[in-house]
């Protein structure tokens, strides 16, 4: 027997507090779609929720609050989205990845150890702090692994939520300035709308629960999204369905995955969160770089578009690349696919660095 995800039962507070912080959040998509701004919903919602918990504001006393609930439940249905983008034909493409998937592990390692140098001499961080913290993927992971190392967990954790959130503000708007229309304004309102039967519903609700228990068992990176996105690929591979989700619930995603960014900040200081953007902004800046250069060396090699490229090397989280994608319908699969490898490479292969080139003592066990 399948279980369900498991969430903690949230006090009245917790409920009152999530339903304001996507309150907020939905309120920000909303203002930010009509000044027109790229990917709104997300990113609206994101830079509301930010301003409210770094500024504690609390209407009646009421803060936001990571919304934990809605995103358990939310990422897998990503995953299910994502996984629908798969065909056959990309199947067959796969095989072509090679030579960007080899390109990952030099993005990897070049992004690390320039933001490790940087972190540790110009940020003066601690050499775990900075080590993990320079990490190009995997929040959670990292903040595990540099504890354990004898870091500050609590300032690994901010700065890669920063970058994050920093990539997620500027990927969108740069790619509209140099590539035209990005998010809802590159599509049609109902680009995903297709009539769904009960069978339909059925298979993509069972690819969700399946795929995270799968996940989950296996301790795969990112597993709420990424066993959701394999099933639902097979499913589609296989032809028994060519359904996806709603509009509505791709606006929904942006709008939980921005509160869940921006509501990190609650409980930091305006100074905490100075010194955790400016240290991530150096990273951003250095992964996009070295990111954009291996996008446009290897180009003429497989066939994708720029566009595809770029957000596959993107310095920005598994989740939030990947709806960028979604949003605007370009290599889907290809970015997914090659953001998981990412999270996966660094997080097998960073460890093994560590213990190699800089503390051969420390114990990494999980």
């Amino acid at each position: 027997m399948i279980a369900l995800p498991s969430l903690k039962r949230p006090s009245s507070e917790d409920i009152k507090r999530t339903l304001f912080t996507i309150a907020v959040a939905g309120v920000g998509g909303w203002v930010a779609a009509l000044v027109g701004v790229p990917l709104p919903w997300m990113i609206g919602a994101m830079l509301a929720t930010t301003v409210f918990a770094l500024f504690a504001i609390a209407p009646a006393g009421i803060a936001v609050r990571s919304p934990m609930e809605f995103r358990t439940v939310m990422v897998p249905v990503i995953g299910v989205m994502l996984g629908s983008s798969f065909t056959p034909e990309i199947v067959e493409q796969m095989a072509g990845w090679w030579i960007t998937i080899t390109g990952l592990l030099v993005f990897i390692g070049l992004s690390l150890a320039t933001i490790f140098v940087l972190y540790r001499r110009v940020f003066g961080f601690d050499t775990p702090t900075a080590y993990f913290a320079a990490l190009p993927g995997g929040v959670i992971e990292a903040a595990l692994l540099g504890e354990q190392a004898g870091g500050d967990s609590r300032t690994i954790s901010l700065i890669h939520f920063c970058r994050i959130l920093l990539a997620v503000l500027t990927i969108p708007i740069a790619m509209r300035l140099i590539f035209g229309p990005v998010g809802s304004s590159a599509i049609s309102a109902d680009a995903y709308d297709t009539a769904l039967t009960a069978l339909d519903v059925l298979l993509l609700i069972g690819a969700g629960i399946v795929g995270f228990q799968i996940a989950k068992w296996l301790r795969m990176p990112g597993a709420p999204l990424t066993g959701p996105m394999i099933v639902s690929a097979i499913v589609h591979v296989l032809g028994w369905t060519y359904a996806t989700p709603p509009t509505v619930i791709v606006v929904a995603a942006q709008i939980v995955m921005g509160a869940s960014l921006g509501a990190r900040f609650a409980g930091y200081s305006i100074d905490q969160a100075k010194l955790a953007i400016r240290a991530a902004a150096v990273g951003v800046s250095i992964m996009l770089l070295i990111g954009i250069s291996m996008s446009l060396a290897l180009l003429p090699f497989v066939d994708e578009t720029l566009t595809a490229m770029i957000l596959a090397f993107a310095p920005g989280g598994l989740a939030e690349m990947s709806l960028i994608a979604l949003s605007l319908q370009v290599g889907v699969a290809f970015v997914a696919a090659h953001h998981v490898i990412r999270i996966s490479l660094t997080m097998i292969l960073s460890p093994i660095a560590y213990r190699m080139f800089i503390d051969k003592d420390a114990d990494l066990t999980r």
